[in-house]
């Protein structure tokens, strides 16, 4: 009645249609005009789903207030554009630049630059000419933040960068943003018509954003320009780890991590995304928890990706979409996946992909078009207490093990999955204390379908037992190298 329906036709029972209901009445919430005021648990707690998200159990020791920003006298001036791209091109190459460059429309091509101290907005209307009092900006010219020196935009603030004129942000500094918005307007820009404003942070610079708005920000195929991005080279430490919290985004490319050390994320929205909502890259101990992603989402809502280790994607709800919600990859080491919703994608719902040691476990993952969890050529995962109904395709999938690889399924409930649980070059698979009794018609397929009757005498997870390629074996695996003993 609320839209659950078992991919081989069981009926649904009380459980899932009162989660469906609940993630719809949640839905309905966010596209709602008084949504913009409350904060995502307010909403969470609203429909009776706070008990199934709790990122507090990983938010301790990572989430603090960084240091005040030093005062010191304001100085402002203007720099040619191309020497304000240098860095950005030297460490992420020169890809879409020329764009950037064309789409300028001043005569000079010079951008404003914060040089020293903490510049506000009266700060650039002043150097601009522009008056003073007013609480919004129109900038038509880029505005660049030199090392040592920080925008601070305050609780009603408005900067506005000119598409028309190309305008945009570069941070090598502080940026600073409380209950202040960025905002891309004006039209076209007619030199280059796919142009949007971004911001991007380079090289030692430093994000502190709470209960900021981004809207419209983006353009081009690298991350550099993709809307709101941190690029940290390697050979940059900042004073301080970034964080962004209890924030929205709206009708941005993606919002880009890359090369931080401790960078939080927590609490923000992402509505109608236009690329993979959030991107964490070559990061280590991210923390990504209590974030809402809904509307459309044309890819993943989470990649936490390419060499990024010990990352926590925790109490995050990811409702609609396309591919997969959650997508750890690319040897993202020793990540946790915990306590997160996935629901509705026309994908599937959380994927370990060439991620050894990772950890998914206590989360929500239902009505997705595809498979509901997979792990492949991923050494080591372990999938605890996770709750995978009604995925049209493999409830969990297993793949392109490498010889002697452990997938450790432990206290899972699998239900009205088109399959529970199915795969391809397996290896050796622990199965103990996983609930199959609902999951009708095929318990399992693939490498490891002639185990089903292992399965089906033990459908509550009455005991353990070990499927492999080779077939069922009592012998337990050796513990994992990932893990204390």
């Amino acid at each position: 009645m609320f839209g659950v329906v078992p991919a081989h036709g069981g009926p649904p029972d009380q459980e899932s249609i009162d989660l469906v209901e609940k993630l719809q009445n949640l839905e309905a919430l966010l596209l709602s005009p008084q949504s913009a005021i409350q904060s995502n648990a307010a909403l969470i707690e609203a429909v009776g789903m706070s008990a199934l998200v709790r990122p507090q159990d990983f938010a301790a020791g990572f989430v603090s207030d960084p240091p005040a920003a030093e005062p010191a006298p304001v100085e402002l001036s203007r720099l040619n554009m191309r020497l304000a791209l240098t860095p950005l091109t030297q460490a992420f190459g020169p890809e879409d630049n020329s764009l950037v460059l064309n789409a300028q429309t001043s005569t000079d091509g010079s951008a404003l630059v914060i040089r020293r101290g903490n510049a506000s907005l009266a700060d650039l209307q002043s150097y601009l000419q522009l008056g003073l009092g007013g609480t919004t900006l129109t900038l038509k010219t880029p505005l660049v933040i030199m090392s040592g020196a920080a925008l601070v935009l305050g609780p009603g603030d408005v900067l506005e960068l000119s598409r028309t004129d190309g305008a945009f942000l570069v941070n090598f500094g502080h940026l600073q943003i409380q209950g202040a918005k960025v905002v891309a307007v004006g039209n076209l820009n007619e030199r280059i018509g796919p142009f949007q404003p971004f911001v991007t942070t380079a090289d030692g610079g430093t994000v502190d954003v709470r209960a900021g708005r981004f809207v419209g920000l983006g353009f081009g195929e690298t991350e550099k320009f993709s809307g709101l991005s941190i690029m940290r080279s390697v050979l940059q430490t900042p004073d301080r780890p970034s964080r962004i919290e209890h924030s929205s985004f709206e009708g941005l490319i993606t919002v880009s991590l890359s090369g931080d050390t401790g960078v939080v994320l927590r609490g923000n929205r992402f509505h109608d995304m236009l690329g993979p909502s959030l991107t964490v890259s070559r990061t280590r101990d991210a923390r990504i928890l209590s974030n809402v992603f809904y509307g459309g989402m044309p890819t993943n809502a989470i990649r936490l990706e390419t060499g990024s280790a010990n990352g926590v994607i925790a109490g995050n709800v990811i409702l609609g979409g396309d591919r997969a919600g959650i997508v750890v990859r690319t040897n993202s080491v020793g990540a946790t996946v915990a306590n997160n919703i996935v629901w509705n994608r026309q994908g599937g719902g959380i994927a370990l992909i060439e991620s050894d040691c990772g950890q998914v476990h206590n989360n929500l993952v239902i009505e997705n078009q595809q498979k509901g969890i997979e792990v492949r050529a991923s050494v080591s995962a372990r999938l605890n207490n996770n709750t995978i109904f009604s995925n049209q395709s493999a409830g969990i999938w297993i793949s392109d093990q490498p010889v002697g690889a452990q997938t450790m399924l432990t206290g899972n409930i699998v239900s009205f999955n088109g399959v529970g649980l199915s795969g391809a070059q397996t290896e050796a698979i622990l199965m103990d204390g996983n609930d199959f009794s609902r999951q009708y018609q095929e318990f399992l397929s693939g490498d490891i379908a002639v185990q089903t009757p292992e399965v089906a005498r033990h459908m509550r997870g009455e005991a353990s037992f070990v499927l492999a390629s080779g077939g069922v074996t009592d012998v337990m695996p050796e513990a994992s190298f990932c893990y204390d003993q």
